[in-house]
C-alpha cells in the first residue's frame, strides 16, 4: 500500500486550511449549497470539549430534502 494512503487512513496528514460543505438552506434542492454548489469555508479549530471529525463519506436521503 503506497505510504501516503496509509497515512491518511491513519490520520497522520496535515490537516487542511479549508473544507467543502453543502449545506441545505431550505426545503428543496434550489437551497441546497450557493447556487446548487458546495462552498469552500474555513477549517473550523475545536475548542475546548469539543472534537474535530473526519467524515470519508456521508449520504443523503432524499427525504432530507424535503424538510
Amino acid at each position: 500500500m503506497d505510504d501516503r494512503f496509509q497515512a491518511w487512513i491513519e490520520g497522520r496528514t496535515p490537516l487542511p486550511e479549508t473544507y467543502r460543505r453543502w449545506p441545505l438552506y431550505g426545503a428543496g434542492f434550489g437551497n441546497l449549497g450557493r447556487d446548487g454548489l458546495p462552498i469552500e469555508a474555513p477549517l473550523p479549530k475545536p475548542g475546548p470539549g469539543e472534537l474535530l471529525v473526519r467524515h470519508d463519506a456521508c449520504g443523503l436521503c432524499f427525504s432530507d430534502i424535503k424538510v
